[in-house]
């Protein structure tokens, strides 16, 4: 296929046991078969993933799908090496542990068309928990940690927020303007950090509530070992993206502890309604963002 108009982009990391459970979700897409291409890009995998994937492709010709393997460890590698790849004018991102509506390609097709002043955008994550169950320490102060998106079902402008990276999509031209993904980042940081340069040359950024994906959050994740690491990693990825910046350094750390001081306020609210769980982790969370933002000072 050489010319799709979206690339859709997975970039894989020991994906052997649930990365054919997405894959499958594409077989079933309203666009047209040539409208897309599917890039997987094994970032370096220890196990099947390259098997699990190229049967994959071989059963399933009906549909263009490429595999890539990254050696460069880490995201934004990964991440990078689908963009230089994608024949398409549209780049997507969805996780390897993540399925998409049947809808999803054909709508983000149309969203970019019919929005042309936009250069990038993002839709709906809904988080698919182990049990099928939300954490009970869970509330919406938290989405960042779930990666959960949802702004409603109006298409509208991302303002203070942006899109998660397992449902994100550019024009591929942008990145002559923006650059690539910063791979010094980690968990989190390398989107965040592209989508502040998009803000800094003042390209907007399309809500997209019809453009959904369905992403599975293991149990490590969510469990208080596992928040606390998502924590630590932002915070790290924070400090590392104002490395050598003064002002931005002061006004990254004031916002922390601003928002440090605003868990304090919402754990005594959570408190009173007696859910305190739910206070404790917004509390775990800032702690320990402030603590990888600072840690990374040495």
């Amino acid at each position: 296929m050489d010319n799709p108009e979206l690339s859709i982009v997975i970039c894989a990391y020991n994906s052997a046991r649930f990365i054919e459970n997405g894959l499958n979700s594409y077989l079933k897409q309203t666009a047209k078969p040539e409208s897309f291409e599917l890039l997987i890009v094994d970032n370096n995998s220890p196990d099947d993933t390259a098997a699990v994937c190229n049967k994959f492709i071989s059963e399933h010709p009906e549909i263009c799908i490429k595999y890539f393997f990254e050696k460069n460890q880490g995201l934004s590698f990964a991440r990078n090496r689908g963009i230089k790849e994608a024949k398409g004018a549209f780049v997507s991102f969805v996780d390897d542990d993540a399925a998409v509506n049947p809808e999803y390609a054909e709508k983000l097709i149309n969203a970019f068309h019919h929005y042309s002043e936009h250069g990038a955008l993002g839709g709906i994550v809904h988080p698919v928990y182990p049990d099928g169950k939300e954490p009970d320490w869970f509330s919406p102060y938290l989405n960042g940690i779930v990666a959960r998106v949802n702004l409603g079902n109006e298409y509208q402008d991302f303002s203070k927020k942006y899109p998660a990276g397992c449902n994100m999509a550019f024009r591929k031209s942008i990145f002559d303007v923006i650059g690539y993904f910063n791979t010094d980042l980690t968990y989190r940081g390398d989107e965040k950090f592209i989508f502040r340069k998009i803000h800094e040359k003042r390209i907007k950024v399309l809500y997209a509530p019809d453009v959904v994906v369905y992403h599975s959050i293991p149990e490590k994740r969510i469990s208080r070992e596992g928040v606390i690491k998502i924590s630590r990693d932002i915070g790290i990825s924070e400090r590392i993206s104002v490395k050598n910046k003064p002002a931005g350094f002061a006004a990254v750390l004031l916002i922390l502890f601003l928002k440090w001081a605003f868990s304090l306020v919402l754990f005594l609210k959570f408190w009173f309604k007696k859910q305190p769980v739910k206070g404790k982790f917004l509390v775990l969370v800032m702690y320990n963002r402030i603590k990888g933002f600072t840690k990374s000072l040495k």
